[in-house]
């Protein structure tokens, strides 16, 4: 049984599709706390994506918000994702809150009612999309008062004593830098994280650029050191590491990690022929190396995995590898059967999501 690969941070950083030539009509929703900037239909046309005039044209929700007329501010440096810093004269920032904890407010995408899983220029519009763009505002916490009143005095008249004073429940911040800032405490000298698995999935997260020395010495680390893998999947989630930094997955370090999948290809799936979470990472690998639908290996890989799906509409009954196949099979969804696939996927996640919002990882 071949270890299965939890799917950390693949969401935030995979996924540049193929082109897409003709327009194509979405719903583009913009909306603040206080008011609606946009709530209609609007017709895409196939714009530069990437900020690179040698790569072709496709249509994103980057697009989108460059054709609705809004006025917008792009940073670039985190590529090949883009990031919105305003819209409609409304911008990012990060405040304090009482406990001097960061409080990030910023601009959130959704896709069909999802959360949005890659940056606003990489996703592939499809016809009858539906774009929502939100500004996450958090309220401050309230101030807790600090002196008593009576129950007598004017200003606290004895009809509010009575009452219950109301109680707020604050939603906890996710505090980035601190997470950010235990990453980077547990590299090692040589750039790395200690075993293979940690450092290619924290070289995923460092990807976003919060770490840029980090980062510097870890790409010297891949770049000096070969990982010795006994799985398929060893190289398949290096592969999505090192071009995940930006090194060249067909040549870093002397060695091809994009021969080593696709060797493996039997004609109909990759690796072991009981197993299907080496097909669903090769897809993600291949689809970001310069493989297109019109592959054969490529579709002969979907149509394994699709063979792969359960009644319940999961792959292998779990959450992890069902949302990889989730990632895995996205950009595909015109190939007939594909669509009905992702519908069956992503009803088993709802069914499946608990009280607390998670998973717990089964």
């Amino acid at each position: 049984m071949k270890k299965v690969i939890k799917v950390f941070f693949i969401i935030m950083i995979l996924f540049v599709g193929s082109p897409v030539w003709a327009d194509t009509t979405v719903y583009l929703d913009i909306k603040t706390p206080t008011s609606t900037l946009y709530d209609q239909d609007i017709t895409v046309t196939p714009c530069d994506s990437d900020n690179d005039n040698a790569t072709p044209e496709i249509a994103t929700a980057y697009c989108a918000i460059l054709q609705s007329g809004i006025q917008n501010d792009w940073n670039w440096a985190w590529a090949p994702g883009a990031f919105l810093n305003s819209l409609g004269n409304i911008a990012g920032y990060t405040s304090q809150d009482k406990d001097n904890h960061d409080v990030y407010h910023y601009w959130s995408w959704s896709l069909n009612g999802t959360e949005g899983t890659t940056g606003l220029n990489q996703y592939e519009l499809q016809p009858s999309d539906l774009i929502l763009l939100d500004f996450i505002d958090p309220a401050p916490e309230p101030t807790p008062s600090t002196g008593s009143a009576s129950c007598c005095s004017a200003d606290f008249p004895l009809s509010v004593a009575n009452t219950a004073i109301p109680t707020f429940s604050i939603k906890p911040i996710f505090d980035l830098k601190k997470a950010f800032d235990f990453l980077n405490a547990q590299q090692k000298e040589n750039g790395s994280f200690g075993e293979d698995l940690y450092t290619d999935w924290t070289a995923l997260a460092l990807a976003s650029g919060n770490s840029q020395d980090q980062t510097i010495k870890l790409i010297k680390y891949f770049g000096e050191a070969k990982i010795f893998g006994s799985l398929l999947t060893d190289y398949e989630r290096h592969a999505m590491a090192i071009m995940a930094i930006g090194l060249n997955p067909y040549n870093t370090n002397g060695e091809n990690y994009i021969k080593k999948i696709t060797s493996s290809f039997d004609g109909k799936q990759f690796g072991n022929i009981n197993e299907d979470n080496d097909d669903i990472f090769a897809l993600i690998v291949l689809q970001n190396a310069g493989f297109i639908q019109t592959d054969k290996i490529i579709n002969d890989d979907i149509n394994f995995i699709l063979s792969k799906q359960k009644d319940d509409g999961s792959w292998d009954e779990s959450v992890d590898m069902t949302g990889a196949t989730l990632e895995a099979l996205a950009i595909f969804s015109t190939i007939p059967g594909v669509g009905e696939s992702l519908e069956k996927a992503k009803e088993f996640l709802r069914q499946n999501q608990k009280d607390n919002g998670g998973w717990n990882n089964v």
